[in-house]
């Protein structure tokens, strides 16, 4: 399992590496926004593809704005 954070996320898509590649697999993953403050816009669909065992990309439905930051869990082998 592995966490990874994006501060500043500001563009509706954006590509992630992996801080530790994956020896296998990356099986899936789940990913939120959510302000650099308490304010919170955790309704955002977020769609993960092209997923490899070293990073994947994500892209949000609306622009995130700016002072937005995403969190994701990716589980894999």
């Amino acid at each position: 399992m592995q966490w990874i954070t994006r501060n500043n996320a500001s563009a509706n898509e954006m590509s992630i590496i992996f801080p530790i590649t994956f020896p296998h697999k990356c099986f899936t993953g789940v990913v939120s926004k959510g302000g650099l403050t308490s304010n919170w816009n955790a309704y955002n669909a977020a769609t993960i593809n092209k997923i490899t065992n070293a990073g994947c990309n994500i892209v949000f439905n609306d622009w995130l704005g700016p002072n937005n930051a995403i969190y994701g869990l990716f589980i894999g082998f």
